[in-house]
């Protein structure tokens, strides 16, 4: 069954029986009565294949009322996916947003000390008095010499220095040949 309707070539059927003449006679006292006798007209006129066409259409119309229920919760779900992805990525959004203004306020907090450090800094500098001799010296344009031991820190330290060396030169000789050669002995130290 294709549920088209074959052509027929059977004689037309008569009108249902208790009518004029025309279709729009008079009116039947039940419309169901009339609502029967054109179904068996139909019946009659196009044989068992209008009833099969009729079986079709109603069935054909509970399908689509089905996919119309069910396309109805697909989009209502489609549409609650929506609604939630759209409240997700607000609330993302409101994260980002509050997390951006956190670093921003964080950032000017970290600008303003070290605004603060270096104006410090400078302060500072400007009340350090160079002290350094040499220093000024040069900067005037006058150069003098001076010797690694001109201050008494590096004398001191050169002094110490030698006196340690010449200690173990001693032991060392007198290791090898004995108290009574040293060289401080014979010099009489």
């Amino acid at each position: 069954m294709t549920g088209a309707i074959p052509h027929q070539s059977a004689p037309q059927p008569e009108a249902p029986a208790g009518r004029k003449r025309g279709w729009f006679g008079r009116r039947r006292q039940t419309e169901a009565s009339e609502l029967e006798e054109l179904r068996a007209w139909i019946a009659q006129a196009h044989g068992a294949d209008a009833v099969q066409v009729a079986g079709l259409v109603h069935r054909t119309r509970h399908e689509a009322a089905a996919l119309l229920i069910q396309a109805r919760a697909q989009a209502e779900g489609i549409v609650e996916e929506a609604r939630q992805t759209v409240k997700d990525v607000k609330r993302e959004a409101k994260q980002v947003a509050k997390d951006a203004e956190t670093t921003r306020r964080e950032t000017e907090r970290q600008r303003s000390e070290i605004y603060q450090a270096e104006t410090r800094l400078t302060e500072l500098q400007a009340q350090i008095v160079t002290t350094d001799e040499t220093a000024l010296l040069q900067q005037a344009g006058i150069y003098a010499y001076r010797h690694q031991l001109h201050d008494a820190v590096a004398w001191t330290r050169s002094r110490q220095r030698s006196r340690t060396s010449h200690a173990t030169i001693r032991r060392s000789w007198q290791l090898r040949t004995g108290p009574s050669t040293a060289p401080h002995a014979r010099a009489g130290r």
